[in-house]
């Protein structure tokens, strides 16, 4: 009986001790804040050979949204995966007469969508107790973008979304970050993140994001 008790009691031992690796080891972070797009409200909306009025910029400031799963090597640094998803919209309202005929466009939005699939390396600085670290990755995107047209020369009034598929938008780049986050509880982390992102294939900034971070351990 006590040969069964104790190997019981060392076995609760080495699942605790492995849980508690676990817990140190691998987390999921869901974050969600606001971003600043520095593309969005960069188009030439003048009148073209091919439309009279264009509408293509969308506000700077919006949303962004993700999860990230990480993996800590050594003591403070961690490597991660994670996709997030971003939009900048605005509200159009428009009336006129082209070709006779009269057009009218009321509260209607049109958006801009940003699709990050990135891999990151992050350490922390500041001392063992310091809640604070810096990181660095790539990141590769896709995006969505909506946009109106009215053409006097075609005589049509074009609603359209330009995307990877029918438009192949797609780019690449690095991005740098800083982080703080607090510890909660034995699992959860709260704190408040801030990227920086620069394509590398269009050599121009892209988007500049705080968001607020809950991380969780195993």
């Amino acid at each position: 009986m006590r040969k069964v008790l104790s190997l019981g009691i060392c076995i609760l031992i080495m699942g605790t001790g492995v849980l508690y690796a676990q817990e140190k080891r691998i987390s999921i972070e869901a974050n969600y804040g606001f971003q600043r797009n520095f593309f969005v409200d960069d188009y030439d909306e003048s009148p073209n050979s091919f439309s009279d009025i264009n509408f293509y910029n969308k506000s700077v400031i919006g949303a962004i949204g993700g999860l990230e799963i990480k993996y800590r090597i050594g003591k403070r640094n961690k490597l991660g995966l994670g996709y997030a998803s971003s939009s900048n919209s605005r509200v159009l309202s428009y009336s006129g007469v082209v070709n006779g005929v009269g057009i009218g466009i009321l509260d209607f939005p049109i958006t801009h969508k940003n699709q990050f699939y990135q891999v990151n390396y992050e350490f922390g600085i500041g001392g063992s107790k310091s809640n604070f670290s810096v990181e660095a990755g790539f990141f590769y995107l896709r995006s969505f973008q909506q946009e109106v047209e009215i053409s006097s020369f075609r005589r049509t009034v074009l609603f359209e979304e330009r995307n990877f598929k029918n438009s192949r938008l797609e780019e690449g780049g690095a991005f740098i970050g800083f982080s703080y986050m607090a510890k909660i509880d034995t699992r959860f982390r709260l704190g408040i993140r801030s990227r920086f992102y620069y394509l590398i294939s269009t050599n121009s900034p892209e988007a500049l994001t705080v968001t607020p971070t809950l991380s969780y351990n195993f």
